[in-house]
């Protein structure tokens, strides 16, 4: 017998069977739920895996769809409707009313009409209910319009129309006036009128208000809040850097009020604005005075209470307004008189401006290419949405335009109050290197041409301002809070070694005089650049400085008059300038708008979670988020040179 069977045979004969230990209940019971914890946690694992697969799948399908089939989803997301046949086409021809319901905003940069841009922008306006007019498509159909025998009348609405700029809501006044002149009937319906959706309507045949209405005229304000109080009881210490003996954006955090100085010069910015817009009130209305529009306090409660509180009522016999009725009368009447519409006998028939479009295709294209770019906002540099005034979004645009070689000029609309110097002053190196490779620059100020936008704009061959707008305010400020009294208040301290005190970062401990003194010349040095781009690129002399820098905000005519900007105008006005530089009429010229890219597939994910959360959080909530989401640049704990004027052109 081997080793081996030896070992083997002692091994069995060791452990006979009815001598084998038997299980106790608790090694039962942990074999058991040992068993059902592996089960568990298989059928875990197989969820969660199968789920991930499922969502993965979903989303790739997704974007396929939307790759693959663009013309299908926007027909789905615009509300499923399919393209019209050669019939309704002509029906709609034969509409005698353009319908116009502005309710939402109007965008003065162009809206996206195809692919994934369109989807994301009609997923917005189904999800929260807020709609996006083209400022420009808009002005396209009532001038179409002016021309078309078919249209007798024009039917806008304004209840629900947002706030808009003294500059957008003239164009639209002016439109209506010319459609007037042109003998169509315009009329215009509100349930209550703002005063920018008032100045519109004051260039109809007809202003109808709602009965329990009326128009809100109340003037302007150009107030802050101020902090200094406040900051000195949370124990913080504010770091101020400027260079401009007039730029107050600082002010609210040294001050308890407004300096007489700003006071001063915020007053008068108000006044002449306000006098702007009471005159083209005037211009289309001419028994619009002063007196009937906005009386002062006592005669206006006068009449109220004579009126038992009826504004619309007081109003109507002031004559601010032609009508008062309901729209639902209204379009009655209209319907009488236009005929009703195949679908409703109490509404007129009728054509919305976005079909009549559609019914006016672009004629031959002009061979005199010129790229209309837009700043709109704070200037950035990094771009939070397709609209943003960021070197994100403008400089690769810019860098197009001077490889693709065929255009001849840039149109730069510009409605901005300035932002950070760094991308401002990228921004004006651009418009510089455009100018150089032979490309004519005309920047048309539509509002606000301020701090870092003037300093780019100063750039530029031309430069053409509403009478309403705002430029200037060429300064330089740094702002930061120090938190070290509120730190060693509540026993924070800081403590430490460093080869230089630039080195140091100060949370507990105040700001090292090194550190002060630096951002201080830094300031200095940024103003000084930002003057002598400005007196290089105006033909102003620097020793006037004071006259037309120092931070101060000026009116139009006031900035033509220190050459700050060429001339008054329209934004019409400035194609004009464009074509005068290029030695042609405006006929030859090809406006072309450029935008950034409206955004990847994923961006319609980030939509549709960006307005579910919309409609759960209060509108308050969501305005806080939104400026942190704004200022994350200048909250990241250094100090940012910022070239912002402290007031812009008001939206009325």
């Amino acid at each position: 017998m081997s080793n081996r069977d030896r070992v083997i045979t002692i091994e069995t004969e060791s452990r006979p069977a009815e001598s084998a230990p038997r299980h106790s209940p608790l090694r039962c019971i942990w074999h058991a739920l040992s068993l059902i914890g592996a089960t568990l946690t298989f059928i875990r694992n197989f969820i969660a895996n199968a789920v991930m697969l499922l969502v993965i799948l979903g989303i790739f399908l997704a974007y396929q769809a939307a790759t693959h089939f663009k013309e299908e989803a926007e027909i789905l997301i615009a509300g499923g409707t399919p393209p019209r046949t050669q019939s309704e086409m002509a029906a709609l021809k034969a509409s005698p009313v353009l319908y116009l319901d502005l309710s939402g905003t109007l965008s003065e940069m162009p809206l996206p009409q195809s692919g994934m841009g369109l989807i994301e922008r009609r997923l917005s306006e189904n999800l929260d209910g807020y709609v996006s007019h083209e400022l420009n498509a808009v002005l396209k159909a009532l001038r179409q319009a002016r021309e078309d025998e078919n249209i007798k009348c024009v039917y806008v609405s304004l209840s629900e129309l947002a706030p808009a700029s003294m500059a957008v809501a003239s164009r639209l006044a002016e439109e209506l006036s010319a459609l007037r002149k042109a003998g169509k009937e315009v009329v215009t319906f509100a349930l209550a009128y703002s005063q920018s959706s008032y100045l519109i309507a004051v260039g109809a045949s007809r202003i109808v208000l709602d009965p329990m209405g009326f128009v809100d005229l109340k003037g302007l304000a150009l107030e802050s809040l101020y902090f200094r109080d406040a900051l000195e009881r949370f124990s913080l210490t504010p770091y101020i850097f400027r260079a401009g003996e007039f730029k107050s954006a600082v002010e609210p955090f040294l001050l308890n009020a407004m300096s007489p100085a700003v006071k001063a010069e915020y007053q008068s910015l108000a006044d002449s604005l306000w006098h702007t817009y009471e005159t083209k009130l005037g211009t289309y209305r001419k028994a619009l005075s002063r007196s009937v529009l906005l009386p002062d306090n006592e005669t206006y409660l006068s009449s109220l209470r004579l009126y038992g509180g009826d504004r619309a009522l007081m109003q109507s016999e002031m004559g601010l307004v032609d009508e008062l009725s309901s729209e639902t009368d209204l379009l009655n009447a209209l319907a009488s008189k236009y005929g009703a519409s195949k679908d409703s006998d109490f509404f007129p028939d009728s054509i919305a401006y976005t079909d009549y479009l559609t019914l006016h295709p672009a004629g031959s294209t002009p061979e005199r290419k010129v790229a209309v770019l837009y700043g709109l906002g704070e200037i950035t540099a990094r771009a939070y949405r397709p609209e943003s005034f960021a070197t994100d979004n403008l400089l690769p645009l810019m860098d197009d335009i001077l490889n693709d070689g065929s255009y001849e000029a840039v149109l730069l609309y510009v409605n901005s109050p300035g932002g950070m110097v760094v991308p401002s002053e990228l921004l004006r190196r651009k418009v510089e290197d455009l100018r150089e490779a032979g490309l004519r620059v005309v920047v048309t100020v539509n509002g606000t041409c301020a701090s870092g936008a003037y300093m780019l704009a100063s750039a530029a061959d031309k430069i053409v301002a509403t009478e309403d707008s705002l430029v200037g305010s060429i300064g330089v400020f740094g702002l930061s809070l120090g938190a070290h009294r509120l730190l060693n208040h509540y026993g924070v301290y800081q403590d430490g070694v460093a080869t230089h005190d630039l080195a140091r970062t100060p949370l507990a401990s105040p700001l090292p005089g090194v550190q002060s003194e630096s951002l201080n010349l830094s300031v200095r040095h940024t103003y000084e650049k930002f003057l002598d781009d400005v007196t290089k690129g105006r033909n102003l002399k620097e020793s006037d400085f004071k006259d037309f820098a120092e931070g101060r905000v000026f009116t139009a005519p006031d900035g033509q008059r220190l050459n700050l900007i060429d001339s008054i105008g329209t934004y019409d006005d400035a194609i004009g300038e464009v074509a005068q530089l290029l030695n042609c009429n405006v006929s030859e010229l090809n406006l072309t708008p450029l935008s950034p890219d409206q955004g990847e597939g994923i961006n319609l994910f980030r939509e549709l979670f960006s307005a579910t959360l919309q409609s759960l959080l209060p509108e308050a909530t969501l305005q806080t988020l939104g400026l942190v989401r704004e200022k994350e640049e200048l909250l990241n704990g250094d100090v940012t040179f910022m070239a912002l004027s402290p007031v812009a052109s008001p939206r009325l």
